[in-house]
């Protein structure tokens, strides 16, 4: 999008926002607000809304959100891995939506628990979107089956050897928890630490900076939300023309031209579409 976003301009267009850190949603229905919005947007106008949407009760706006994501499914691919993936998240939304209203009426008593509740929303919603896109890359129900079982852990859990020498005095309770450690033949699939820390770093700031159109709210890039984007991001962490800046982006360029030209180059995903 960003690539899109900067060719669009350079000939004057001006393309609407379509992902705003969808990965920072603290619910499903937060998620498909920020993930492929103009999508969303074709979806909720031309199906949803048509359906009905939620003005003949929760029954009826039940079934159509099922329909809409199931039918978002297909849109991106005639198989049925897409169709479960539309399904999963139709079922998502639908459990979101009976989570609130019971939070807003049988619940209400309950106090907020502010910032740490939108965390776990984060976590939890992390963890639903990431189990879904199983099935919306695997080349079949069956092999999204044993992948999903395997991370479920229905297959049993196994780790090498090196794992059981960094968990130290809890490597009993692991053991006791049904984790077994040993050798393997294809034992170096496993991630190493540094490989871990890598991850955990690259997640923490995909959770914590900025976006593209937060980066350039002082520049009035986006004027839909760059008012509130610049109220709520720190002044240090918004874009401002000089060397600093300059040596940044044309170290991050020459990154990005060096891990291209050296990786493998894979199928576009949607190079059957």
């Amino acid at each position: 999008s960003d690539m899109a976003f900067g060719l669009a301009r350079m000939f004057g267009i001006n393309l609407p926002i379509n992902f705003n850190s969808p990965y920072k949603a603290t619910c499903i229905i937060d998620f498909w607000r920020r993930w492929h919005i103009t999508l969303s947007r074709f979806l909720r106008d031309y199906l949803y809304i048509p359906l009905g949407g939620r003005r003949a009760g929760a029954p009826r706006q039940y079934t159509n959100i099922l329909i809409v994501m199931l039918i978002g499914g297909l849109w991106h691919g005639a198989a049925w891995t897409f169709v479960l993936w539309g399904g999963l998240h139709g079922l998502f939304i639908v459990v979101n939506h009976v989570w609130r209203t019971c939070r807003n009426t049988l619940l209400a008593s309950l106090p907020s628990f502010g910032l740490a509740g939108a965390w776990c929303g984060r976590l939890l919603t992390l963890a639903a979107v990431l189990f879904a896109w199983t099935f919306f890359r695997a080349e079949s129900p069956e092999s999204a089956k044993v992948m999903t079982w395997g991370l479920l852990g229905l297959n049993g859990l196994f780790l090498p050897d090196s794992y059981q020498q960094l968990a130290g005095s809890f490597a009993p309770l692991l053991s006791a928890l049904g984790i077994s450690f040993g050798v393997e033949p294809d034992a170096e699939a496993y991630p190493t630490l540094a490989n871990l820390l890598i991850v955990g770093a690259i997640f923490a700031a995909t959770l914590i900076l900025p976006n593209t159109y937060e980066w350039f709210a002082r520049h009035n890039a986006f004027p839909e939300t760059a008012k509130k984007m610049i109220a709520d991001i720190p002044a240090v962490l918004q874009w401002r023309p000089g060397r600093t800046a300059g040596l940044i982006t044309a170290v991050l360029l020459l990154a990005s031209f060096s891990t291209f030209l050296s990786a493998e180059k894979d199928a576009f995903i949607y190079f059957q579409f």
